[in-house]
């Protein structure tokens, strides 16, 4: 990952026409590289389990093999301190001028899952010199060794480690070519040698196989709101996110493990990768804010997109219907009262009733004294919703007068 970062900031940097954006990405990649380059560090180095083997093995001079893994680290390309492997007595193929690669493998017992490789060259600044190239190279379940084409790093510089990125191969056996500098036509090419060999893994049995977990939101849903995610995993390495499936971008989670997904046009993706190499992703799309119907007097807006509620309720908005309450007819004594009305959603008033007047009394005499002494009664029905209605006295005494003589003939 590193090296990838580093090949992609320098061609930023090569690029005059690169904007502000490419060069910010360019450098937050990189330093997500270079911190998960320093936990890499950390991975169990097998070469230290491993059975060191080589195309020759000079026990006698320098070291051979058993220097390559015997832990010991070196203070430069020419430290013969820690032991070294070299391979000047076989640079040809036996009894001829016919130039052969250097090698030099390990292998183990149980299957191992290789990340990466660091090689510390040895030179005696004559005729033991750096490779021309290096290659790496893993057994396969049939036996058979097949070159590490995606390989990245490869390098040949002296007095360092050299870094070479595997991409999680799954073998039990892995193998160096290395390829030596030409050297003169009566002697054609120099010798090769290692002071140190790592290679950083884990065996397989010890790999976690669990995904990472993503939790606070649901995959494939949109929000309008910023969503607090929660990233988990004992064995996290990087979480990053993508908007439209473009531009990386490393993830800082607080100590919680959390992080706000904030809005953006288009989906974002966040992706947790833990160090065994198990991802997990989620993609979803944060909008800026809530969209669509408006409140009324009883119910929130509802957002077209999310479905949920939001904002407060609109007071001025009735719906639901209305009905009139305290409304009271008009009789002789007393007004009456046209009610007021309210609305059925909310219960709020929407509109004060009116004042009913009295009934006028246009009664003789005798029919009020009748009334009085509650020989003569009627019943005034009002219709609560229509507007009282004024009695005609005159027509209601006559009927009264028609029914008494009626009722004194029979």
């Amino acid at each position: 990952m590193f090296i990838s970062a580093l090949e992609e900031a320098q061609k930023v940097m090569d690029d005059d026409s690169a904007s502000d954006t490419q060069i910010k990405n360019a450098a937050e990649s990189l330093n997500a590289a270079k911190d998960e380059l320093e936990k890499a560090k950390d991975k169990e180095n097998l070469a230290l389990d491993a059975k060191a083997e080589g195309i020759c093995d000079y026990t006698n001079d320098l070291g051979g093999v058993a220097a390559l893994n015997n832990g010991v680290e070196p203070s430069s390309s020419n430290d013969k301190s820690a032991l070294v492997w070299h391979n000047w007595n076989d640079r040809y193929e036996a009894g001829t001028t016919t130039v052969q690669n250097a090698w030099l493998s390990y292998s183990w017992d149980e299957e191992v899952v290789l990340d990466s490789t660091d090689v510390y060259y040895f030179t005696d600044v004559g005729g033991i010199m750096m490779p021309k190239e290096v290659k790496f190279e893993y057994k396969d379940a049939d036996g058979d060794w097949n070159e590490i084409k995606d390989a990245k790093g490869l390098g040949c510089e002296v007095d360092k480690y050299n870094t070479t990125e595997l991409g999680q191969i799954k073998t039990t056996a892995l193998r160096m070519v290395m390829v030596p500098q030409e050297m003169s036509e009566a002697d054609p090419v120099h010798g090769v040698g290692v002071i140190e060999w790592k290679v950083k893994g884990k065996y397989v049995k010890d790999i976690d196989n669990t995904d990472p977990q993503i939790e606070g939101a649901e995959d494939g849903k949109t929000y309008c709101n910023p969503v607090k995610i929660k990233v988990t995993d004992e064995n996290l390495d990087t979480v990053t996110v993508k908007v439209n499936g473009e531009n990386e971008t490393a993830i800082t989670l607080d100590e919680d493990g959390c992080y706000e997904v904030g809005a953006a046009e288009g989906t974002q993706t966040i992706t947790a990768k833990d160090r065994s190499g198990n991802t997990k992703t989620l993609t979803i799309r944060v909008n800026d804010g809530h969209t669509g119907k408006i409140a009324d007097c009883h119910t929130k807006a509802i957002c077209e997109v999310c479905g949920e509620e939001y904002g407060e309720f609109n007071p001025d908005v009735h719906t639901g219907g209305t009905e009139v309450k305290n409304a009271k007819a008009a009789t002789v004594k007393e007004e009456g009262y046209t009610g007021d009305t309210y609305c059925r959603g909310c219960g709020e008033i929407i509109s004060k009733g009116e004042a009913i007047e009295k009934i006028k009394d246009d009664t003789a005499k005798d029919d009020k004294d009748d009334i009085a002494k509650g020989d003569i009664s009627y019943t005034t029905v009002v219709d609560e919703k229509a507007p009282a209605t004024k009695i005609d006295v005159d027509e209601e005494k006559a009927y009264r007068k028609t029914s008494q003589r009626q009722d004194d003939f029979l």
